[in-house]
């Protein structure tokens, strides 16, 4: 559903020597990958002492990006860095002792229209869970019908996750025999958008119980710049749902378009009529030099609204660059 085994023609393990001379910058993205397991610990540690419902989670993005032109090699060295960090993990057999949770690459344009980014990712965190609950199953033979905790919250969390495939507003009130069922179902509705987000969480605090205490949970996405019409779900999967103390998000593609597609996605939004109408002029307030007022285009507006997006969705800090080498 997401693996990108279709896309990544050419893809291969590179060795120290060829990944430093098109990536100088690779040894700084495992230290920093490295930095994140300390907090990841820590988080873990003080979820420990308090219930969930009453531990407010940080919101932390851990959004690293590689970044290039098509046909320099990053899906090379998204191939790379998942077999640097599989190794991390000594024994497979025991979860207590792998460092690494890693799905496969997800391409976003390679899902089928109905299938969001976070469905795809739900879907491959059935696997681990299956895993999982088979091992407990078999370790507790003796008691067949104790079902695994991991298992059970998965679960509720699929049933969140359905609940909001279907959007309200066009559930009809002829639908329902009454009024009243019909303002319930659709309350139900509202709540579960929020619901979905603390299932979420939960989720993925009990799945790295499981693991070694600095583990993390990796998601790898693949050409994020190709499929304009996911921008919108991907930036608000990992804004809204994957901003977790011990989710590792790796993006590799090419900014420039990525930064593009999501200016078209706003504009696509907000129904812009036609192109004369991204020429009209607007009064800004420019707070930064006092409370001045300047004329702006809509499309500058839009092209700085998507610039401020893409430096939550890849900080700057977490720009891993691909360097273009000629042939002089």
């Amino acid at each position: 559903m997401g693996n990108s085994k279709g896309r990544a023609i050419g893809a291969k393990i590179l060795h120290d020597r060829e990944i430093e001379q098109s990536l100088p910058t690779y040894g700084k993205l495992k230290e920093q990958i490295e930095a994140v397991r300390p907090v990841a610990a820590d988080y873990k540690q003080r979820l420990q002492k308090y219930a969930q419902d009453e531990f407010v989670m940080p919101q932390v993005i851990n959004n690293f990006s590689i970044l290039g032109s098509r046909g320099t090699g990053k899906s090379s060295i998204l191939k790379t860095l998942y077999q640097y960090l599989q190794a991390q993990n000594t024994d497979p057999t025991d979860f207590k002792k792998q460092k690494n949770i890693l799905l496969p690459s997800i391409v976003p344009e390679n899902l089928v229209d109905n299938i969001s980014l976070m469905g795809c990712i739900l879907g491959l965190l059935k696997e681990t869970v299956d895993r999982i609950s088979d091992t407990q199953e078999n370790h507790n033979s003796f008691c067949p019908s104790q079902p695994c905790p991991l298992k059970k919250k998965y679960n509720e969390l699929m049933r969140e996750f359905v609940q909001l495939q279907q959007p309200y507003e066009q559930i009809s009130v002829q639908q329902f025999s009454t009024n009243s069922e019909y303002t319930r179902t659709i309350t139900s509705m509202l709540e579960a958008g929020n619901q979905f987000t603390v299932q979420f969480r939960h989720f993925i605090d009990e799945l790295l119980s499981e693991y070694a205490d600095d583990a993390l949970l990796f998601i790898f996405i693949d050409d994020i710049d190709l499929s304009t019409n996911r921008c919108g779900d991907l930036v608000k999967t990992l804004l809204s749902y994957l901003s977790h103390p011990a989710i590792v998000t790796v993006l590799a593609g090419d900014i420039s378009i990525f930064g593009e597609a999501l200016t078209l996605d706003f504009l696509h939004k907000e129904k812009i009529p036609d192109s004369e109408y991204l020429q009209n002029s607007y009064l800004v307030e420019k707070t930064q030099y006092g409370h001045d007022t300047a004329e702006e285009k809509m499309l500058e507006r839009k092209k700085q609204l998507a610039y401020e997006y893409l430096k939550k969705v890849m900080p700057p800090n977490n720009r891993h660059s691909i360097v273009n080498w000629s042939l002089s």
